[in-house]
């Protein structure tokens, strides 16, 4: 860095135009950068195998890595209709009645539905059904479905012909 500075200054000072000075001043910055990632890389990869077992400190450097910060909250109370809770217990209980009730809460509030889930199909004059078959027709269809599938193996892979 510090032959990356000098040159720096030095065609500052001298407001120089010289291809020289300023080829061996983008060699040094990209020597510098170079190093700069090689050092942050080593950094990470060490910290990330040191921690291999521990996903806690896993996800510090590469939160550090994506600068990504970090912001703990701490809750102070928490108020359900005009309770305050300020004890880790009674905001404990408090989530857990919230979770426990939620979906019966939330189902109240949907209207009952008057129409049978088969109005939703569209009627049709069709009908599925299975027909029996015999052992050579199975063989029959295996076989078309071998040579298809055989067919496409080859047009994807055509080094397979010579």
């Amino acid at each position: 860095m510090g032959k990356r500075d000098f040159l720096k200054r030095k065609l500052k000072a001298e407001q120089s135009k010289d291809q020289c000075y300023w080829a061996a001043f983008k060699v040094a910055t990209n020597e510098d950068n170079n190093l700069i990632k090689y050092a942050k890389r080593r950094y990470f990869d060490d910290n990330l195998a040191a921690n291999r077992k521990d996903p806690r400190t896993t996800w510090q450097p590469i939160n550090e890595l994506s600068s990504r910060q970090h912001k703990k909250k701490v809750i102070a109370d928490i108020e359900i209709e005009d309770n305050k809770n300020s004890s880790a217990l009674e905001m404990a209980e408090a989530f857990n009645c919230h979770l426990a009730n939620i979906g019966h809460d939330l189902a109240k509030d949907v209207p009952p539905i008057v129409k049978e889930p088969e109005y939703c199909l569209n009627p049709t004059n069709k009908t599925f059904s299975l027909n029996s078959c015999s052992t050579s027709e199975v063989q029959n269809y295996s076989k078309i479905y071998l040579l298809r599938k055989r067919q496409v193996w080859i047009i994807c892979h055509p080094s397979c012909l010579n």
